[in-house]
């Protein structure tokens, strides 16, 4: 689906973000969780001197049935990093919405 022209932002952001277990490249989160919307792309630090340090993650608004509106992140793959698949499915669990 298409993302949403204003995206809600979530009320409460976990520091730092919990990397969520997967069943065949489905997040998990208090149960399975239903992606509504997304990728909303962001990358960070593309103007620092040290760009390995910079930040690629793609958003997407979820929902499961046990913990309502989730927001989560799938980190990029970046050439000189270890493969994302290595860190449980590379999906993390970033926001919660009250």
């Amino acid at each position: 689906p298409d993302p949403p022209a204003q995206w809600p932002q979530p009320s409460w952001l976990l520091n730092p973000p919990l990397p969520l277990a997967c069943l065949r490249e489905q997040p998990l989160y208090q149960g399975p969780l239903t992606l509504l919307a997304g990728p909303q792309r962001v990358e960070s630090g593309w103007w620092e001197e040290h760009p390995g340090s910079a930040a690629r993650r793609d958003y997407y608004l979820a929902h499961g049935r046990g913990v309502g509106l989730v927001w989560l992140y799938r980190e990029r793959q970046q050439p000189q990093r270890m493969p994302v698949a290595s860190v449980a499915g590379g999906w993390f669990l970033h926001g919660l919405f009250a």
